[in-house]
């Protein structure tokens, strides 16, 4: 090799060993810089704090855990509400007010408003609880606002058969000379020595005369849960009320 090119070899290396020490001294630098720079503080949470949040959190599980039980209950009661109107006798006052049926009407079936002195005065003059027939107005014309009902002026159904409803449905004057109607045949034809008496006088053995529906029954029961849940805002109050028309009948 000649002295030249023995001299550009150590060149060479004198220049990559100059640019690995400055990297070296940069990466330094950085470091030394990076320590040098205040740590943030994290912020201090007092034990007192810690305590109280988890109280919180204990409080809402057992609020949580409290709510999920009434929740389950409150189901297994409205079970068993709808079978106990279901199987009851249809002649049980109501202890219901046109004003308890009204507020009711006007969150679940507004078509029925204005209708509610007629489902009062079934229960005077037939004996019928109201909200039997109420309840079944509501199944049998969506809530006032059926063909049927539009067209005929027949809010239960009345005549109406599977096969041709609207055909077959009886028409009446008035919506309200419907639910007189219906009044009197479940006063009647329902009832012990009626024609189509079912063994008992309650919506179960209707069901077997009014609605091929098996379910018809059940249905109707459930929204007499609905109206009584709806339309009253002190239960005692139509308690109360029910218990003094029990008593004026028992006295007659």
């Amino acid at each position: 090799m000649s002295q030249e090119g023995d001299v550009c070899i150590k060149r060479r290396y004198a220049i990559e060993r100059m640019s690995f020490l400055a990297s070296s001294i940069a990466i330094i630098f950085t470091i030394l810089l990076i320590s040098n720079q205040p740590t943030p503080e994290l912020p201090y949470i007092e034990e007192d704090l810690l305590l109280q949040v988890e109280e919180e959190n204990r409080r809402i599980k057992k609020e949580n855990d409290a709510l999920v039980e009434l929740l389950f209950n409150q189901a297994k009661m409205c079970e068993w509400a709808n079978k106990a109107v279901e199987n009851m006798d249809i002649t049980l006052p109501s202890g219901f007010s046109e004003a308890n049926l009204g507020q009711a009407f006007s969150r679940i079936a507004p078509g029925l408003v204005g209708m509610e002195a007629t489902f009062i005065l079934v229960e005077k003059e037939y004996g019928i609880n109201c909200l039997i027939p109420a309840a079944i107005a509501i199944l049998e014309s969506g809530g006032g606002i059926s063909a049927i009902a539009n067209n005929k002026n027949n809010l239960c159904g009345l005549g109406a058969h599977d096969n041709a409803p609207e055909r077959s449905a009886m028409r009446f004057n008035t919506c309200d000379d419907s639910i007189l109607y219906l009044g009197e045949i479940l006063a009647t034809h329902y009832a012990p020595g009626g024609k189509y008496y079912g063994g008992k006088h309650t919506l179960k053995a209707i069901n077997k005369k009014y609605a091929k529906d098996k379910e018809w029954a059940q249905k109707v029961a459930r929204i007499v849960s609905v109206l009584i849940v709806t339309g009253i805002n002190n239960p005692e109050d139509v308690a109360h009320s029910a218990r003094i028309k029990r008593r004026e009948e028992c006295e007659v």
